[in-house]
């Protein structure tokens, strides 16, 4: 999968799931930040990353901020995915 899938299908789950409402969220904006996203909202953003793209996030990335924006989350994922 190409990164900007990867950041469009992010983009989806984000919206979807947290937000509850749909924008399109620039890769390199502090999302968290932009949308208000308290730390449950981010944990559970997390949980639906893992199912939809069949990883798992290790245990030191849970913490709030470690993916300030759809980017940097996008390159983690390509390189679990690998």
């Amino acid at each position: 999968m190409e990164k900007v899938e990867i950041i469009n299908k992010l983009n989806q789950i984000l919206c979807e799931e947290i937000l509850h409402y749909q924008v399109v969220i620039s890769a390199d904006e502090n999302f968290l930040e932009r949308y208000a996203i308290d730390s449950m909202g981010f944990l559970n953003f997390l949980y639906a990353v893992q199912n939809n793209f069949n990883i798992e996030i290790d245990d030191d990335d849970w913490k709030y901020n470690r993916f300030k924006s759809l980017d940097a989350l996008g390159e983690y994922i390509m390189n679990r995915s690998n």
